[in-house]
């Protein structure tokens, strides 16, 4: 391409949350935002390659063309070539790159068969927009009218409709199935895929398939073209939530020949699902393999169960649930527009776009570290990251480690991005005095709920943490979602009164593992609904509380202590302390309509977190 005037280069690829969401499992979770990632990533290539004088603002350079990690679904370029041709060529690119992967994973698992339907739901998959402006010195300008370019392209954008007729994948639920996994009769075939418009499609029976793994599709499911290659894309595989869930129990012992024992006497991949008594069932196998591989487990019952006991599994308490861990930089917007800037500071916006950007980088990097356990100060492995771009944030973790990787997290936030923004060299420049701060959502679940349900429910807490009603930014929301169907919730500050209340959730949980008993705080809730009315209160039943409260919160901790470790009055007091801290406002804030209620859901959460673990 000839070299020309400067553009600035805008370029996003799509859909991203609706298609990384849409999941069974966590492999399809990760699976998706890896593919999302490599494309961007063969997008910066080529614009490097077409465009050696390119100059990417955000994400910075070494972020967007790096080999592996999360980088975020757009980057914003400065490029001196034809902007309209490089836009088109692009984009025919890309999607030329997601179609050649999606024919290799079809012909992986269905060596020269083609199916019917398969390249129209690839080729009408991908949202690719692209927007270009001169470049001519006003960057400030120019960049609010790019940004309000690509957002008029997406809302005129134009789409194919793709008419199918039949069963839905199971992952997003949008296509037909073109793959799927059941033993069944031709009648049962014709059954499960009912709808279908006879020679239209064929869909292909995953038992035909030579694909090395066997049990890429589970038992029961049909997937589309499109979440067939999600499904199977990348060669790096993901701890399922049951995995992250049972880690810190199942880590203190050696069950290596357990796990084998599922490849070699029922010929199965071992799933972290079996690490749990109540999943070695015939009927567990019925519903989840095939007659076949349920027959086998009968016959080697008696064997497997003794495996189970010798390698330690049947004396362990091992944890059902896990937590889900979303955030998202507050005010994200603002803060790329320069609204933070000191005044005058205007015309270095660009500069403050790449170093906020690499900062989000190296902080991406620290989180993902922090998740796993690496470093100089590393613990044991506490959970895994989906993806980690910087201002956004998508994992797992144990709920033994939860709210120390929640502090962890935070303060690295502030030590990575607003420690360098507020660096005497920085401020001069660019005059930042408010810190860039991040909300989150955190939902605790059981392994069996649908993964799916949980990962709306973070992004649900996520907003209600950022909204006015709720924490108003800067903030977590936990939902608690209980195998009962009952929903506990609470909001909280990362800081009230100059110290962490996600520190007060890990030590009010260290204390109910030891000498206390958790029935005083249903206790304690059941006597404050008998004198106060928790939904609508005044400011003398906070008086009440105040007075009374602490009184008989002492007095239910100290009678409901564990009876074989009675604790000191000094552990009462501090116990009792600390639990107020999580109920007292901060000094400069007033009483929020809804503090004793929160309050109580805090320690609901406790709770049941020490009852899990």
């Amino acid at each position: 391409m000839s070299q020309g005037k400067k553009h600035l280069f805008l370029f996003t690829i799509g859909p991203v949350q609706s298609f990384i969401y849409q999941a069974r499992k966590t492999q399809d979770l990760f699976a998706g935002s890896q593919l999302l990632c490599d494309l961007v990533r063969k997008a910066a290539r080529y614009v490097e390659k077409e465009c050696p004088n390119v100059d990417f603002v955000f994400p910075h350079q070494g972020i967007v063309t790096q080999a592996n990690g999360s980088v975020p679904n757009r980057f914003l370029a400065v490029i001196d070539i034809d902007a309209k041709q490089l836009g088109e060529d692009l984009e025919a690119y890309i999607r030329q790159e997601y179609k050649r992967k999606a024919d290799e994973t079809l012909n992986a698992c269905f060596p020269n068969q083609t199916v019917k339907g398969f390249d129209d739901q690839i080729e009408d998959f991908l949202d690719i927009y692209w927007a270009a402006i001169k470049h001519n010195g006003d960057y400030k300008t120019q960049y609010t009218a790019i940004e309000n370019l690509l957002g008029a392209t997406k809302n005129t954008r134009y789409f194919n409709q793709l008419e199918e007729t039949g069963r839905k994948s199971s992952l997003s639920g949008e296509r037909n199935v073109l793959f799927y996994n059941y033993d069944a009769s031709k009648r049962f075939k014709n059954s499960f895929l009912q709808g279908f418009e006879t020679g239209v499609i064929e869909a292909q029976d995953w038992k035909n398939t030579d694909y090395r793994d066997s049990f890429r599709i589970g038992y029961g499911e049909g997937l589309c073209a499109v979440d067939l290659v999600k499904r199977l894309y990348g060669s790096q595989t993901f701890p399922s939530v049951a995995e992250v869930a049972a880690n810190p129990a199942i880590s203190k012992i050696q069950h290596e020949s357990y796990k084998s024992f599922f490849k070699n006497q029922l010929g199965i991949r071992f799933e972290s699902h079996f690490y749990y008594e109540e999943n070695l069932t015939e009927k567990y196998f019925k519903n989840n393999y095939r007659k076949g591989v349920a027959n086998v487990f009968v016959e080697n019952q008696k064997k497997l169960e003794e495996h189970f006991k010798l390698c330690g599994l049947k004396d362990l308490k091992i944890s059902k649930y896990y937590a889900a861990l979303s955030f998202d930089g507050d005010k994200m917007g603002k803060w790329m527009s320069g609204e933070f800037l000191g005044e005058g500071k205007e015309n270095d916006l660009k500069d403050f776009q790449n170093l906020f950007s690499k900062l989000l980088g190296d902080f991406a990097e620290k989180a993902h570290n922090i998740m796993e356990g690496k470093g100089k100060n590393s613990q044991d492995w506490r959970g895994k990251t989906v993806y980690a771009g910087g201002d956004d944030f998508l994992g797992f973790v144990s709920l033994e480690h939860l709210f120390k990787v929640l502090k962890e997290l935070r303060e690295k936030f502030d030590e990575v991005i607003n420690k360098e923004l507020q660096s005497p060299e920085n401020q001069q420049k660019y005059g930042i005095t408010k810190d860039f701060t991040f909300s989150a959502g955190i939902v605790i679940a059981q392994y069996k709920h649908p993964l799916g349900d949980v990962l709306q429910w973070a992004k649900k807490m996520e907003k209600k943490a950022k909204s006015e009603q709720g924490g108003n930014r800067n903030a977590y929301a936990i939902a608690v979602l209980k195998k009962s169907g009952e929903i506990n919730e609470t909001i909280y500050k990362w800081e009230k009164n100059n110290e962490w209340t996600t520190e007060k959730f890990d030590e009010i949980t260290e204390f109910l593992k030891g000498k206390f008993s958790n029935k005083f705080v249903f206790e304690f809730r059941d006597m404050l609904e008998r004198i106060c009315d928790l939904k609508n209160k005044t400011k003398n039943e906070i008086a009440m509380f105040d007075g009374i409260g602490r009184t008989e919160l002492t007095r239910l901790i100290k009678r409901r202590s564990k009876s074989n470790q009675q604790p000191t009055k000094e552990e009462v007091k501090t116990l009792t302390n600390t639990i107020l801290k999580l109920y007292q406002p901060d000094n400069d804030q007033p009483y929020q309509a809804d503090t004793i209620e929160n309050f109580l859901e805090a320690l609901d959460t406790c709770a049941f977190i020490q009852s899990k673990i």
